[in-house]
């Protein structure tokens, strides 16, 4: 039998990574997501985030080595061939048309040394 699209499971490329550290994780979420607590570090990755974005919003492009292109804040990605999704932090778009080169962001979270 052959597996329509409406069939198929989507996972997030996060699921993935859970379930590498922990696949009770995976099951909390999508089987008994009321009895998943946000955990402190869950919260202070979403605060983290959300500064981070606010920081990116006021930084001029030359941190990616670029003079001008417009960003993109938020954007889902999804392969159905590989049955992943994801959330893409950042998308920066520079020229038109032909030329045009879209470059994904995303922020990560790591003391400095």
């Amino acid at each position: 039998m052959q597996e329509t699209k409406s069939e198929r499971l989507i996972f997030t490329v996060t699921d993935l990574k859970q379930y590498a550290y922990c696949p009770r994780v995976v099951f909390y979420t999508y089987c008994l997501p009321l009895l998943r607590p946000t955990t402190f570090k869950m919260e202070a990755g979403i605060a983290a985030h959300e500064k981070a974005r606010e920081q990116e919003r006021r930084r001029t492009l030359s941190a990616y080595g670029l003079v001008e292109g417009k960003r993109h804040f938020d954007i889902w990605v999804e392969s159905p061939i590989l049955g992943l999704r994801g959330r893409v932090d950042l998308v920066i778009e520079v020229g038109e048309g032909e030329g045009r080169e879209l470059i994904p962001v995303d922020y990560k979270h790591t003391r400095r040394r």
